[in-house]
């Protein structure tokens, strides 16, 4: 975790150094723009750490740990796939719920297969934004077509990890 603070911390250095140089104009701009984004992400993550928080007391830990655990084998990938597809709302939500799924014992493959579920086939984005932007038969030939995406990406996620 400390890498990717490390990382992004550099890229943010390295472009204030280029707007500095090449748009000094522009930096009180950028720096109101980010604040007012930090005011809008910042009290979200906060409600998301104490959702996690509460999902990880309030939720059957043992009945997750059974079903989503790294010995369920296809059926847990199917069962986290299918979790994250029905997981409502965005990461602010789903985050949160891998992260308690990961306290109780899910496994690598397993919380692949959830977050990927979630992102690719998301039911709730499916009905409220691309059924009736998208029309039907976009929406249902991406919708199928993507099905499998989140057991290959949790296979995946498996072989890497036990390396």
């Amino acid at each position: 975790m400390l890498a990717g603070y490390v990382i992004l911390g550099g890229i943010v250095l390295a472009l204030t150094v280029v707007v500095m140089r090449c748009q000094p104009a522009a930096m009180p701009a950028v720096l109101r723009e980010a604040l007012s984004e930090a005011a809008t992400v910042v009290p979200r993550m906060a409600f998301a750490i104490v959702l996690a928080g509460f999902l990880a007391n309030l939720l059957p830990s043992d009945g997750i740990a059974a079903h989503l655990g790294p010995e369920s084998g296809w059926l847990g990938l199917v069962l986290a796939a299918v979790a994250g597809a029905v997981t409502p709302g965005g990461p602010m939500m789903a985050f949160p719920i891998a992260v308690a799924f990961e306290r109780f014992g899910v496994g690598f493959a397993h919380l692949v297969a959830y977050i990927a579920g979630w992102s690719v086939l998301g039911l709730m984005r499916v009905l409220v934004f691309e059924l009736p932007i998208l029309g039907g038969r976009l929406t249902a030939l991406r919708w199928l077509s993507s099905l499998a995406l989140p057991l290959l990406a949790g296979l995946a996620a498996g072989l890497l990890a036990s390396r």
